[in-house]
């Protein structure tokens, strides 16, 4: 039996075992299939790549255009219910269209990086705790006039594309062929766990984060051998993006990547300069990308005790009741709940928890990659130990491998060790494709057994292309959704008016409103006594707080109708040891990260305050005096004013805290030293 015949056995028998594997280990909930014409357009993309793969090098010229079509129809087509109307009932739903809202409006108000934001809650540094990639990248659908919703379904359907785009660059980087590269994009496109981030969770950082895997592996080990060239730039720039699109995904890279780097070094051959040259290229790569994106984490590091982040993920929490179960991986379901993940010990059993299906499919290609046949140049990419890395990987997702995790420190940051199931699934995909060369040298064997691998992936994951519940189409039916159902239409409100609305699904389908949200829309990253006053899960806040905070009305979840409010004026003023009282005649300006307020005359010495929310950062001066921190009067932004005083300005500094300062001087230094680095290497060439 030839080479080529035996290859093509073992992976179409470890194939076969893997769909039957699905197939018997399915459950009733499932996700609901595409439509007619969704397993159509799937079918359509598989014979698609298919046809390019075997066409090769007949395609000429065209061949990029044609992988490049390949590659976008592979996108659309796993994002595909994000192509219909309405959107998924997806459990970070809410957080994101309102984030992707407020941010936009800020950059409407000439404020492209709002520090402090106004448009969410009563303001807050949204983009402390959200990673600024995912919303910035919805800019040009948002420009062209997208709602809220239409910019997420943009996103997801690009960075879908996108990750298919990297995963196939990083493949043939790596020295794979092109149906390498094809498997590849299409096993990380498929990967269960990346249609789970995208169609049920909505994890919209770690699903950008998916398109910076594939990529960083490859330029790590070029790194850690000992090669430059582009390598350097790619994981700088892979390091500087995941920075920006999610810090958990950071750290559990780092802890996937890490083992895989000193694996390398300890394989190089010769003297121990080289490895210490190459650990240094990849430490200094690491230490350049943290430093360009300074101006973004150090704030979030240092300024993390004035919110609830702490208390979401201490340092040394135990993760691992939060763990997959060791069957789960070959579990072919979704789940109904649309909650997080339950504790193994609770409610896992009864099938509302998020479901950790690996894939039977793509575990087979796993397998594949373990076993595939050494390459006799030290050259060739290390897939087994790609493979192993992997599978090691998904073993630590799963109990009771997990506990090993439990206190570590860095790694409790990740509150779930499910979260390895990313990392796990693009280095699977990446051993898959590259596995295939080693396997088979037969170009025509390769096509064939391309097909029935990109066949398997497609049947395993098509129930899972589909959600169960949606939102239906609201876009410019009405101001915001509850439950589903329109309560609101746009003549209830006028533009600008501060509503403060009551567990809302989905933001306004345009940006002409001022909303005050509460209760299940960032509550946990509000100062905690602000959160237990303006809105926490556990308790509605009360009509007099509603008032307090300036709210004109008041909408209700399961009401239709507002509820009128008496609300106190935007500016409050209380004298030296009396009592608030509104300042109906005070006129006020709200600007990007500026309040402008003028007094009338004659009032004493005392305190004024407006109804925003307070945080570390904001500074105040009167009658143009010199500048000092804000006063936290209620936790609403507040200065004391001496007699007289007829002009009070607010602003959110970049001076203070000494972070912000310190953050942005140390990227601008990163980023001029690359720069020259760069001009001076130039010359030199």
């Amino acid at each position: 039996m030839t080479r080529t015949r035996r290859a093509g056995l073992a992976w179409g028998g470890a194939l076969g075992l893997g769909v039957a594997v699905a197939a018997a280990t399915t459950e009733s909930e499932m996700g609901v299939p595409p439509t007619a014409l969704g397993l159509g357009a799937l079918a359509a993309v598989v014979v698609l790549l298919v046809g390019i793969a075997a066409a090769g090098e007949r395609l000429g010229r065209g061949r990029r255009w044609a992988i490049a079509l390949g590659l976008t129809a592979l996108g659309v087509v796993v994002a595909q219910d994000f192509l219909r109307p309405g959107i998924v009932f997806s459990h970070d739903l809410r957080h994101h269209a309102w984030g992707i809202y407020g941010t936009w409006r800020s950059v409407l108000d000439g404020d492209p990086w709002p520090r402090w934001n106004p448009y969410v809650g009563l303001g807050m540094p949204l983009l402390q705790f959200y990673c600024p990639l995912g919303y910035a990248s919805a800019w040009p659908a948002q420009a062209l006039g997208a709602s809220p919703v239409q910019a997420i379904k943009f996103l997801v359907v690009f960075w879908s594309v996108v990750t298919a785009a990297t995963t196939y660059g990083a493949t043939r980087w790596a020295g794979g062929s092109r149906p390498a590269g094809l498997l590849a994009a299409a096993a990380l496109a498929l990967a269960p766990y990346h249609l789970m981030d995208q169609t049920f969770r909505l994890a919209l950082g770690e699903l950008i984060a998916f398109a910076w895997l594939a990529p960083a592996t490859v330029a790590a080990w070029k790194l850690a051998r000992g090669e430059r060239g582009a390598a350097p730039w790619v994981l700088g720039v892979c390091g500087a993006g995941l920075l920006f699109t999610h810090l958990l995904s950071v750290v559990v890279v780092l802890f996937v990547l890490a083992p895989l780097v000193v694996i390398t070094l300890i394989r190089r051959t010769g003297r121990a300069r080289p490895r210490r040259a190459s650990a240094a290229s990849v430490a200094l790569c690491c230490a350049l990308a943290v430093g360009a994106t300074a101006a973004f984490w150090l704030p979030i590091v240092v300024e993390q005790d004035e919110t609830a982040v702490r208390k979401l993920s201490p340092p040394r929490r135990a993760i691992s009741p939060y763990a997959a179960s060791l069957d789960e991986p070959l579990r072919r379901r979704a789940w109904s709940g649309y909650g997080i993940r339950y504790r193994l010990d609770e409610k896992e059993d009864a099938g509302r928890g998020m479901p950790m299906y690996f894939g039977g499919a793509l575990l087979a290609l796993l397998l594949l990659g373990v076993a595939a046949p050494r390459s006799t140049s030290e050259d060739a990419v290390p897939v087994r130990t790609i493979a192993l890395t992997a599978a090691v990987t998904l073993l630590f997702a799963c109990w009771p491998l997990a506990r090993l995790l439990d206190g570590v420190p860095l790694i409790g940051r990740i509150m779930f060790p499910w979260r390895l199931f990313a990392p796990a699934s693009a280095l699977a995909a990446l051993a898959a494709g590259l596995s295939l060369d080693r396997w088979l040298d037969d170009g025509r064997a390769r096509v064939a057994v391309f097909a029935v691998a990109l066949a398997a992936l497609a049947w395993d994951v098509s129930p899972l292309l589909g959600s169960p519940d949606r939102y239906v189409d609201h876009e410019g039916r009405g101001f915001v959704l509850f439950d589903g159902r329109d309560h609101l239409v746009d003549s209830d409100v006028r533009p600008g008016e501060l509503v403060r609305l009551e567990s809302p699904a989905l933001p306004p389908t345009d940006y002409r409103f001022r909303v005050a949200k509460t209760r299940v829309v960032f509550p946990e990253y509000l100062a905690i006594k602000l959160r237990d006053q303006y809105g926490r899960y556990s308790k509605l806040p009360s009509r007099e707080v509603s008032e307090r905070y300036g709210v004109s009305a008041r909408y209700r979840r399961g009401s239709a109708r507002e509820t009128a409010l008496d609300p106190d004026p935007w500016v409050s003023f209380r004298p030296e040891g009396g009592r608030w009282r509104g300042l109906e005649d005070a006129d006020w300006e709200l600007k990007p990260e500026r309040v402008t307020i003028d007094l009338p005359a004659g009032l004493p010495a005392g305190r004024a305050r407006f109804a925003g929310g307070w945080f570390v950062g904001w500074q105040g001066r009167a009658d143009g005096g010199p500048w000092a921190p804000a006063v936290r009067s209620q936790h609403l932004l507040a200065i004391d004013v001496p007699a007289g005083t007829r002009r009070v300005e607010l602003r959110y500094a970049w001076t203070s805290p000494w972070d912000r300062p310190a953050g942005l001087v140390l990227s601008l230094l990163t980023l001029g030293g690359l720069g020259v680095a760069g001009i001076r290497r130039r010359r030199a060439s």
